[in-house]
């Protein structure tokens, strides 16, 4: 009967991202996060029509061609700096909790280039996926968790192709594409801890859980972090002043054969149960496409409409497997459904604008010996958790942001150096949590359940700098 007491629990959650120590929860959707570039971020993480630097081996590859053609190569290195918090209000008068603020620093790294003029090659190393939750360890949800942290980095080297000028004749002169394929070599951290009941054991205190990935490195280890293997593909259409683009990436299947999880404060009746073990469990994030349409009315101004579809309906379970123990085995049921994500993005010139409209000849042109820009962006992101499954783990709740930036780039000599800055505002939705997950036998719901309102925002900033030789 303890036992079966103990299995109810929810003691492990689950998945993906990041290349430093911390990412958070509230980016797009489910726990994405689409800022991988301060000038993308500046204008809605959009660029999945247009190349606006190497950050384009993530949005979409394929635009990695309408990079400038008089430079050969192509770096950028930055980050994004965020800070969050989270606040619950539970059910109960007086039951409230603010979480943690957090401030994570994501970096971003990526490269290109032109091997041939119709054929260049990409390199991506950045944390696409993340979460990291923090209520402290004396609150009404302690049972459920008291910290997660859930990271993924994924290295993506890239091949870029375009249909060379002399096989277009006719009408399709004008007409500009290029395919992009790569590999997703994924490599995962996962960290969580919560209260463990003793009571029913006459204990008066919870014990402590704390299960995590086997490596204890911050940064990214590649002897022991779980891994995972996809591709990505993408594909550009230009027409003069107006271009498409779709990119598309699989899911990542981490099998996690030997997580630790450890037990602190166990009372003498339970430590012949609560022993010290590894665990298995599987880690998945979910399949991605990101579409474009961007236009550039005049010389000076450049617009996107994004659109993203994500296919949350892979985080259907999640198993815990103990191997010391199989009493204590559990299935985590999340049953998450795919999502839209809509953003728009503006870039205004103020200095060393294009000469022309059309996207191929501003490729071709010579360099500015300086270039200003601001940019502004906006996004609106659908919730994939249902409210039968929503915890505070996630409390996920639909999202809407705004974000300016802005940069310029200047050449010295044969080198082109450039800067971009973003600021972003993101605002969530109140969520309502009133279901079953945390419910223990015996106990008032609203003990154990943590049902209540959740409410967040953040502020991040995002910094660049790209090289261009």
């Amino acid at each position: 009967m303890q036992k079966k007491k103990w299995q109810k629990k929810n003691i492990f959650f689950f998945t993906c991202c990041l290349i430093l120590p911390l990412t958070t929860n509230l980016f797009a959707s489910g726990f994405m996060i689409p800022e991988q570039g301060a000038q993308a971020m500046g204008q809605g993480n959009t660029g999945i029509a247009r190349g606006l630097d190497a950050s384009a081996n993530w949005y979409n590859p394929a635009t990695l061609s309408q990079l400038p053609k008089h430079k050969k190569t192509y770096a950028l290195f930055g980050f994004t700096l965020i800070n969050i918090s989270g606040k619950y209000n539970g059910d109960i008068p007086g039951e409230n909790q603010d979480s943690e603020t957090e401030t994570a620093l994501v970096p971003h790294t990526y490269f290109a280039h032109r091997v041939l003029p119709f054929l260049s090659l990409g390199l991506g190393i950045n944390a696409p996926f993340g979460l990291v939750n923090d209520w402290g360890e004396n609150w009404t949800g302690q049972r459920i968790v008291t910290r997660v942290s859930l990271s993924v980095t994924v290295i993506n080297p890239n091949i870029v192709v375009e249909i060379p000028e002399f096989l277009k004749k006719g009408r399709l002169k004008d007409l500009h594409v290029a395919f992009a394929a790569g590999l997703n070599f994924g490599f995962a951290k996962v960290l969580l801890s919560k209260r463990v009941d003793q009571s029913f054991v006459g204990a008066t205190t919870d014990a402590y859980i704390k299960i995590r990935t086997p490596s204890n490195k911050d940064f990214l280890d590649l002897d022991s972090d779980p891994f995972a293997l996809n591709w990505n593909a993408g594909l550009l259409l230009e027409w003069k002043n107006i271009a498409f683009g779709v990119s598309y990436r699989g899911r990542l299947v981490f099998k996690i054969d030997d997580a630790q999880a450890d037990f602190y404060g166990v009372t003498t009746n339970l430590q012949n149960t609560l022993v010290d073990q590894q665990v298995e469990s599987r880690i998945v994030t979910p399949p991605l496409v990101m579409l474009g349409l961007a236009i550039r009315p005049i010389r000076r101004l450049e617009l996107e409409f994004a659109a993203y579809w994500t296919d949350w309906s892979v985080f259907h379970t999640v198993p815990i497997l103990f191997k010391n123990n199989a009493n204590l085995n559990e299935t985590l049921e999340e049953n998450w459904f795919d999502s839209w994500a809509f953003r728009f993005g503006a870039k205004f010139y103020l200095q060393g604008a294009p000469k022309h409209k059309e996207w191929r000849k501003a490729a071709k042109e010579a360099p500015p010996k300086y270039q200003i820009y601001l940019s502004l962006g906006s996004f609106y992101d659908n919730s994939p958790v249902p409210d039968t499954t929503i915890s505070p783990v996630l409390p996920e709740s639909d999202r809407y942001g705004f974000m300016l930036g802005g940069g310029g780039k200047w050449s010295f000599g044969k080198m082109q150096v450039g800067l971009d800055t973003t600021i972003m505002f993101l605002f969530a939705d109140k969520r309502q949590k009133y279901n079953l997950v945390g419910a223990e036998a015996g106990s008032p719901l609203e003990r154990t359940t943590a049902n209540g309102d959740y409410e967040s925002f953040a502020f991040l900033w995002g910094f660049s700098i790209s090289l261009a030789f």
